[in-house]
């Protein structure tokens, strides 16, 4: 039961029954520990994690393989090698041998952390001691490989693992489909995503959002839109980056219809607008010239909590100078001050030369001297 619940993440309730095991006298066996310290180190409760490790020795238990790779796993997951390599030379020392999970929790974590060489070093070692590496271990050093700009080294990888017969699952067509669109490959990404299409691999937000980005980066808009529209027919729900994004993309190629149509289809999918989206949209309007929207837009971001940013500030000031409306550009640059937001030059300057166009040269020289 224990076990179970580790597994579901009701860490809690898992935490309850061991105690009231204890409690009536039942001393813990291996595989409850091992599940307490799994359960424990996925929630990120290291600390007590570590203590059931002690526990567990002065209980006359000897931590097995699945114990040490349950701590390497966690300290790994949350960026603690030091610790996950303690781990390891214990493991050796107990003359238990590293296993390719061992080894494939350590490639994913130095990819993750952009340490290539060291994961490379320990791909090579697990060959030379005779495991055969798997789907996670070659994703994982493919995915960093793809990050690291490293485009050939991850190819190789990839026809490493077809010549090792290891099927590619849905993790690695993802990191296909994002990798190659990182680094430039829109139309090689496109055929990694027309074939998980056909072979029915179950999807994420992740390959469409890569791929919308890249057609994005490319000038493709209407392709990208494409693809979101794709998302909501497959079920997917976009996230506030890909609308926002795209509302900047309609923005500025002057399309506000369609921008303030993707702000509505944000909100009729349960998505709410962040201060990015608000700023960025306030900005976009203003430099469209429609300052009064921009406002509308402003206060709404204001009346559901948010405090506007400076993109957001400094686009209202500058629109509302070229409108000659310098009272309440002036008020505006007061409020963003009095928030503390510091303001950058755009709004220095557009402030300044509308004080110099009234003639109002003291508030001019002073906003200058303070710039």
């Amino acid at each position: 039961m224990i076990d179970i619940l580790c597994k579901e993440g009701e860490v809690r309730a898992a935490k309850e029954l061991f105690h009231k095991m204890k409690a009536r006298g039942c001393t813990p066996d291996l595989v409850t520990y091992n599940s307490m310290i799994d359960g424990h180190g996925k929630c990120g409760e290291l600390e007590e994690a570590t203590a059931l490790l002690e526990e567990m020795k002065i209980n006359g238990y000897m931590p097995d393989l699945i114990t040490y790779n349950s701590l390497i796993n966690c300290f790994c997951k949350f960026g603690m090698l030091g610790r996950a390599f303690g781990y390891l030379n214990e493991m050796r020392r107990s003359d238990l041998k590293p296993n390719i999970v061992t080894y494939s929790t350590f490639i994913d974590a130095f990819c993750k952390e952009g340490m290539m060489q060291e994961a490379n070093k320990f791909f090579v070692d697990l060959r030379i001691r005779g495991l055969r590496p798997n789907e996670v271990t070659y994703t994982s050093l493919i995915d960093g490989n793809f990050k690291a700009r490293n485009l050939q080294e991850a190819l190789v990888l990839l026809c490493e693992m077809e010549v090792d017969h290891i099927e590619l699952n849905s993790v690695t067509y993802t990191v296909l489909v994002d990798g190659l669109c990182r680094n430039g490959k829109l139309m090689e990404s496109e055929e990694v995503f027309q074939t998980m299409m056909k072979l029915e691999i179950s999807m994420t937000q992740l390959p469409y959002t890569s791929l919308i980005h890249a057609h994005f980066k490319e000038g493709k808009i209407s392709e990208a839109v494409a693809l979101l529209d794709e998302m909501h027919n497959c079920g997917l729900k976009p996230n506030c980056v890909i609308y926002t994004t795209l509302m900047n993309a309609k923005l500025k190629t002057g399309n506000l219809s369609e921008a303030l149509s993707l702000l509505n289809k944000m909100q009729e999918s349960g998505i709410t607008p962040t201060v990015v989206t608000y700023g960025a949209l306030v900005d976009g309007l203003c430099k469209q010239g429609s300052v009064h929207e921009a406002f509308y837009h402003f206060n709404q971001m204001k009346d559901v909590g948010l405090q506007p940013n400076v993109l957001a500030y400094t686009a209202l000031i500058d629109g509302l100078c070229k409108r000659e409306c310098l009272e309440e550009a002036a008020k505006l640059f007061e409020e963003m001050v009095g928030n503390g937001i510091s303001p950058d030059k755009v709004a220095y300057t557009s402030l300044m030369h509308g004080y110099l166009k009234r003639g109002k040269l003291e508030e001019a020289f002073i906003l200058r001297i303070k710039w």
